[in-house]
């Protein structure tokens, strides 16, 4: 398998055909896939209820605008996507490789860097948080990897999780970004 590229990976708005994906992401892994990552896959919502909240989003919304979808090599694989949204300010940013053969190829080096400038153009952010569970090993890795300063530590929390998470606080501005794109060449 060839080595990854800054070429190989883009970014572009979530779609409606990339609903069954995400949806089959959240729904069809295992409780014990969910649970290594301090989810418990009681508290997600059913299939049918995932794929009415982003098909709301797209008929009354016109999209979801916290959501772009990661290709690698022009084929879907997963997302990035913002919560603790302030609009014209700061956003928390999560990522979700949908099937683990893309997972540890080193797409998320180059999609961070691509998803956080999308995010920053798309919803005028000035910064961009991570909240990085400390048993992410690989998604903190890719931020010590690329140079994002680790700025503290905190606390995860979300409805979803058994307990809430210890994490790493990672914090990411414009000109961070503008910094680490000439000298990753993204």
């Amino acid at each position: 398998m060839s080595k990854t590229k800054s070429t190989d990976v883009t970014i572009r708005d979530f779609l409606p055909e990339d609903i069954i994906p995400m949806v089959n992401y959240w729904t069809q892994n295992s409780a014990e896939f969910w649970k290594v990552r301090g989810v418990d896959k009681e508290k997600l919502n059913t299939e049918g209820e995932f794929t009415e909240r982003y098909k709301n989003a797209f008929l009354n919304n016109g999209g979801v605008k916290t959501i772009a979808v990661i290709q690698f090599r022009e084929k879907a694989i997963g997302v990035h996507a913002l919560t603790d949204l302030i609009e014209n300010e700061s956003a928390v940013f999560h990522a979700h490789i949908w099937d683990e053969e893309n997972r540890k190829r080193g797409i998320g080096f180059y999609s961070y860097l691509k998803a956080t400038e999308y995010f920053m153009v798309k919803l005028n952010l000035k910064k961009i948080i991570f909240k990085t569970p400390i048993i992410n090993i690989g998604a903190n890795r890719i931020k010590e990897k690329l140079g994002i300063p680790k700025i503290g530590d905190t606390i995860f929390e979300s409805p979803i999780l058994f307990l809430p998470l210890e994490a790493n606080l990672y914090e990411f501005d414009r000109d961070m970004l503008k910094k680490l794109k000439e000298k990753h060449l993204c």
